[in-house]
């Protein structure tokens, strides 16, 4: 019989975070040379959340650089 491992939030952000590349606003808009306003202010960009502060409330912000490719791509054919 197999046993299924319960995972947390926390696991599976942990997850995403060691299967890709995850960038910070800074890293991102250097890569693709755009400010770091700009980043900022895309409201649908893709992004993922990573851990929690010490008040339990804010998170830490990612972005996977090619999934950020993929969507200004199409955002940029509509």
């Amino acid at each position: 019989m197999q046993t299924q491992k319960n995972t947390t939030d926390g696991d599976r952000e942990r997850e995403i975070a060691r299967s890709a590349k995850l960038l910070k606003q800074a890293e991102l808009a250097r890569e693709l040379g755009v400010a770091e306003n700009t980043v900022r202010h895309w409201k649908d960009c893709p992004r993922v959340y990573i851990g929690k502060s010490a008040n339990g409330k804010a998170r830490r912000v990612r972005y996977d650089l090619d999934e950020v490719k993929a969507w200004l791509k199409q955002a940029r054919s509509c």
